[in-house]
């Protein structure tokens, strides 16, 4: 599943096959390896496959959410234009608030920012169906409640 959304940000027309993806980091650069939470990253990286460029926003502010981390943060995905979010886990409220506003989810077991987008670009990262964590994974520090189920 390839969602490509035809606007830029701008509001210009983006070329057929370009798109925005945003990528879950444990840094501002795109070596920083994959953040594997979704809602408390640290950073979310922006790649624009037309333009070939990165972008770092913060994402600290969930950091020590109690609630609703990944409600925020699926959020500020759809304000950054983004077709695609790569991550290592989602839970359900981000991925309802996702699929809502047609991101698509791929969940990637890790690397870098540039090695999950060169995955990505050479086709061997598919959308998720599904959340794969349930709710508040990630909340304190914790990898808790992963969901074996969820390899959608």
């Amino acid at each position: 599943m390839r969602i490509v959304n035809p606007r830029k940000t701008d509001g210009t027309r983006r070329n057929p096959g370009t798109m925005n993806i945003v990528i879950t980091a444990l840094g501002e650069r795109p070596e920083s390896p994959l953040d594997p939470r979704f809602g408390r990253a640290r950073f979310l990286l922006l790649y624009d496959t037309e333009t070939d460029t990165w972008s770092a926003h913060d994402n600290s502010r969930n950091l020590e959410a109690g609630r609703g981390a990944g409600i925020q943060t699926a959020q500020r995905v759809i304000d950054l234009n983004a077709e695609a979010v790569i991550t290592g886990h989602c839970g359900p409220n981000a991925y309802a608030v996702l699929e809502a506003g047609k991101v698509a989810v791929v969940r990637d077991a890790g690397g870098s920012a540039r090695e999950v987008v060169e995955a990505w670009r050479a086709g061997t990262l598919a959308a998720s169906n599904r959340p794969d964590v349930s709710r508040g994974y990630g909340r304190d520090g914790t990898r808790s409640r992963p969901d074996p189920g969820g390899t959608g």
